[in-house]
C-alpha cells in the first residue's frame, strides 16, 4: 500500500461527468483552481439546481474519488466551526473569504498532491507543510530557542508590539511574548 498518490485532472472529469448525469449536460465546473473549485453558478440557475444541492452533489462525488480526505461547501464554511472539533475545518476557515474562495474547498488525504507533474508543492495543513520554523531578530528580541508553538496570526500581533503599535481587541492570535524583552503590557491570549 503506498503512502499518498498524485491527482490530476481526473477529480475535475469525476465530478463534471457526475454533475451531468445528475443535473443535465453542460459545463458545471467554472474554475478548478485546487484546492478550489468553483460551481457554474449560472448554469444551475438555468436548470433550477439549488446552490446547496450543486455543492452537496459535487462533494458526494469528490469523497468518492482516491485521495480525497474531506470537502468543506462553501454553505459549510459560511456556517461557522461545527460542534464537533475538526481542526481541519477551522484551518480551512481562517482561509476562506466569502468574495474569493470557492464553493468547494477540497482537502486531500496526507502526502497527496493536486498534480500529475513530477515534482512537489505545499500548502497543505498537515504538520509535514505546517511545521516549520519562525526566526525574529533585532531590537527586543531575546536571543534563543523556543519550543513553544506559534501560528501564523501569532506574527502580526507580535510584530506591533515591537513596533509600538496598537493593534486590534478582535485579532487572531497572541503575542509571542516568550520571545520578547521589555513589554509594555502582558498578553495572556
Amino acid at each position: 500500500v503506498g503512502l499518498g498518490g498524485r491527482v490530476g485532472g481526473s477529480l475535475r472529469e469525476a465530478v463534471e461527468t457526475g454533475l451531468a448525469r445528475r443535473f443535465g449536460p453542460g459545463k458545471w465546473i467554472e474554475a478548478w483552481l485546487p484546492p478550489q473549485v468553483y460551481l457554474n453558478r449560472a448554469l444551475a440557475r438555468t436548470r433550477r439546481v439549488d446552490p446547496a444541492r450543486l455543492e452537496k452533489e459535487a462533494s458526494a462525488l469528490l469523497l468518492k474519488q482516491p485521495g480525497v480526505a474531506r470537502v468543506y461547501t462553501r454553505r459549510r464554511l459560511e456556517g461557522g466551526p461545527p460542534p464537533e472539533q475538526d481542526p481541519w475545518f477551522i484551518r480551512v476557515a481562517r482561509g476562506f473569504d466569502p468574495q474569493r474562495s470557492g464553493d468547494l474547498h477540497v482537502l486531500l488525504k496526507p502526502f497527496w498532491l493536486f498534480s500529475s507533474e513530477r515534482g512537489t508543492t505545499h500548502g497543505s495543513p498537515y504538520e509535514y507543510d505546517t511545521h516549520v520554523p519562525l526566526i525574529l531578530s533585532g531590537p527586543g528580541i531575546r536571543p534563543g530557542v523556543y519550543y513553544q508553538s506559534a501560528e501564523i496570526v501569532d506574527v502580526a500581533p507580535t510584530l506591533a508590539v515591537l513596533l509600538g503599535m496598537e493593534f486590534p481587541t478582535w485579532r487572531d492570535g497572541r503575542v509571542l511574548t516568550e520571545v520578547l524583552t521589555d513589554l509594555p503590557f502582558q498578553d495572556n491570549q
